[in-house]
């Protein structure tokens, strides 16, 4: 809002928000975002696809833009090129299986496949694990549940989110069993007619009332909070 010099104050809960997502939690052991999403949250350009080298000459929004036009363009040419190669191999390949069912011969052909990840030719023999879908060898991910299964990103992702949310919820139970077993340790079990002190909750508080009540254990079996939503109900 400073940098903006705008008082719409509104516009910077995303980013709150965002930097609420991005702390790491004490109970799920990660930042919500890998929870969710299975990856590290992205910032700025550095976890970005571009590389260092074009990173460093990058100083203004307007050299950006540059660059990420020039990188779709890229992008476009290549995928006509390839387009353009692969018409003359289909043309050949509907020649060669018109002159195999006269001649009953048969040829192996060789299609070059297009990778998942970064949209560039391949000619490795090297397919995700679960979509089936072609990758390189750089490009993929090996599994966390197995090494030897290659994932691409998506997939990866997929995996890591599933198994982030299945570590979160034993986090959060084990997270529970301990405040519980601290509260047990801290307030333990009284016996009858002994004098105890309970604390008044702020929001049942007047500002002339007590902190803390006195009262007497008459019978086993009750709960803290129990005894207090009687107490309030009876003023």
């Amino acid at each position: 809002m400073q940098d903006n010099k705008s008082d719409r104050w509104s516009e910077g809960l995303r980013f709150i928000q965002f930097m609420k997502n991005r702390a790491h939690h004490s109970g799920i052991k990660s930042t919500p975002y890998e929870a969710l999403f299975g990856c590290k949250p992205k910032v700025g350009l550095t976890t970005s696809f571009l590389p260092e080298d074009v990173l460093k000459d990058i100083n203004t929004e307007e050299q950006l833009e540059k660059v990420i036009e020039s990188v779709q363009i890229m992008d476009k040419e290549q995928t006509i090129n390839i387009m353009q190669e692969k018409e003359p191999v289909s043309k050949n390949v509907e020649d060669i299986i018109m002159d195999s069912d006269k001649d009953m011969l048969t040829e192996d052909i060789a299609v070059s496949d297009i990778c998942c990840v970064c949209l560039k030719e391949t000619s490795d023999a090297l397919a995700c694990n679960k979509c089936r879908e072609k990758i390189h060898t750089f490009c993929g991910h090996a599994s966390k549940n197995d090494e030897m299964d290659i994932l691409c990103t998506l997939c990866y992702k997929t995996e890591n989110a599933i198994q982030g949310k299945i570590n979160s919820k034993i986090n959060l139970e084990t997270q529970a069993k301990k405040m519980k077993m601290n509260s047990e340790k801290k307030m333990s079990a009284a016996s009858l007619g002994t004098t105890v002190r309970v604390p008044i909750p702020d929001v049942d508080k007047g500002r002339g009332d007590s902190r803390n009540i006195l009262a007497v254990v008459m019978k086993n079996g009750m709960r803290i909070e129990d005894w207090l939503e009687y107490f309030t109900d009876a003023r």
